[in-house]
């Protein structure tokens, strides 16, 4: 029997050759054996166990998020700590700077005035100097023009 050109040749007894059914034969055994192996397949995923399986990854997966999130929020918490630290560090400092500063202040300052109460002692006693040495001069003088005067 002769095939037109184009059409596919019907699988029937008459046509195929031993060597040919041996092939259809382990082609459709293959075939049922991919569908048990399919069946089995859905089977299991289908199973209490498999469900088991299932809610157990589940849970472990939950656990596993609220853990990170608990990481997560400590992590801010010390982030937030440290951050907090540092802030009175810095004002902690700044106000030991500003006190420093205030005492050096305070220390040129008193340095200042004390320097300026030996000036104004030095020119206290320079001036009292000045008025007893003036005295002395006009008791002199006035001593010698009565002195003067009457002689």
């Amino acid at each position: 029997m002769q095939v037109p050109h184009g059409a596919a040749p019907t699988i029937t007894g008459e046509m195929l050759k031993p060597k040919d059914i041996d092939f259809v034969e382990r082609r459709s055994a293959a075939k049922d054996a991919k569908l048990a192996l399919l069946e089995r397949a859905k089977a299991r995923l289908n199973s209490p166990e498999a469900e088991q399986a299932r809610l157990e990854r589940i849970a472990l997966a939950e656990a596993r998020e609220a853990r990170e999130a608990q990481k997560k929020i400590e992590a801010e918490e010390r982030a937030k700590a440290e951050a907090q630290r540092k802030a009175e560090e810095i004002v902690r400092r700044k106000q030991e700077e500003e006190a420093r500063i205030a005492a050096e202040a305070a220390r040129k300052a008193a340095e200042e005035a004390e320097k300026e109460a030996a000036r104004q002692a030095q020119r206290d006693a320079r001036k009292s100097d000045r008025t007893k040495l003036m005295k002395e001069q006009m008791a002199a003088l006035e001593a010698a023009m009565r002195g003067g005067g009457k002689s």
